[in-house]
């Protein structure tokens, strides 16, 4: 699957059923992404930075 910045993803496996289940991607890094939690598209205000802790693109699903 092919992601891009701005995507609404859920993290599987990542506290299901809280603000850190899903967010947008801020950057891509390699296989890597960092995700703003809580939100669902970019600009959007609010949102949880993942303290610097990037999460792998194979665990990430596109919320459409």
């Amino acid at each position: 699957m092919t992601f891009k910045i701005g995507d609404h993803v859920k993290v599987l496996g990542n506290s299901p059923g809280s603000a850190w289940e899903s967010g947008c991607i801020e950057k891509i890094d390699g296989q890597m992404a960092y995700i703003v939690y809580g939100i669902t598209k970019p600009g959007q205000f609010g949102g949880l930075r993942g303290m610097g802790m990037s999460v792998p693109l194979s665990t990430l699903r596109k919320i459409p």
